[in-house]
C-alpha cells in the first residue's frame, strides 16, 4: 500500500542519534524516529476511506523526512566544525593587532596590521555565521518534528468526519508541510555551500 511504503523506513534513513555530537541534534532523530512508529500505528489502524485523503500528506512527509535527513547531516557537520573553533583567541589576535597597528611608526606597517586584523574580524563573522546556521537548522528541525508529532492525532480525529470535512482536514495538512517544506528547501541550499566550506 501507498501509505504504508511513504512511512518505511528505507525512505529516509535517519543516523543513528548515539553517533551525533551535539545530544540536543540526537534528542530530535530520536523524536523524528518515534513519530514515525507512532504514525505507523494509526495508520494500520485507520481505514481505508479515511487512507485515501491522506494521500498527499504522506507525500509530502516522505519528502520533508528526506529533508530533515539533509538537515540533520548539516546540523552534525556545523556541530563537529564548531566543536574545533574558538572565537575567543580570534577575538583577542583581534585587539592584539589594532593595538599594533595604532603603535605602528610607518604607513606600510600601520596597513599591514590593519590589513591582518580585517582577515581576522572576516574569520569571526564567518564563524559567527556558522553558529547562527547551526541554531537555525535547529530551529527548523524542531518544528519539523512538532509539526509531524500532531498528525497521528489529527489522523485519528480524521475518522470521525465526514468526507467533505475530512478532504478540508487533509489538504490544512498537506499546505501545512509544504509551507514548512518550503522554508527547509530554501535554507537547505543556503547551508549547501556554508556546509561545503567548512569540510576537511
Amino acid at each position: 500500500m501507498f501509505w504504508k511504503k511513504a512511512i518505511a523506513p528505507e525512505k529516509a534513513r535517519l543516523p543513528d542519534p548515539d553517533t551525533l555530537l551535539d545530544a540536543s541534534l540526537g534528542d530530535v532523530v530520536r523524536s523524528l524516529i518515534e513519530v514515525r512508529a507512532k504514525l505507523a500505528h494509526v495508520l494500520r489502524d485507520t481505514p481505508d476511506e479515511v487512507k485515501q485523503y491522506l494521500a498527499g500528506v504522506m507525500t509530502s512527509m516522505a519528502e520533508m523526512e528526506h529533508g530533515a535527513v539533509r538537515l540533520v547531516k548539516r546540523a552534525d557537520d556545523l556541530t563537529r566544525y564548531l566543536a574545533t573553533a574558538d572565537a575567543a583567541p580570534i577575538r583577542r589576535e583581534i585587539d592584539k593587532l589594532a593595538e599594533k597597528a595604532r603603535g605602528a611608526r610607518d604607513e606600510g606597517t600601520r596597513k599591514q596590521y590593519e590589513s591582518a586584523r580585517a582577515m581576522r574580524e572576516e574569520q569571526l563573522r564567518a564563524l559567527e555565521d556558522i553558529t547562527a546556521a547551526r541554531e537555525r537548522v535547529m530551529a527548523n528541525l524542531t518544528r519539523l518534528v512538532a509539526t509531524f508529532e500532531a498528525f497521528p492525532a489529527k489522523i485519528v480525529r480524521m475518522r470521525a468526519l465526514d468526507a467533505q470535512v475530512m478532504e478540508a482536514l487533509s489538504g490544512s495538512m498537506t499546505d501545512e508541510l509544504d509551507l514548512i517544506s518550503g522554508d527547509m528547501k530554501a535554507f537547505d541550499e543556503t547551508l549547501a555551500s556554508l556546509g561545503e566550506s567548512i569540510k576537511t
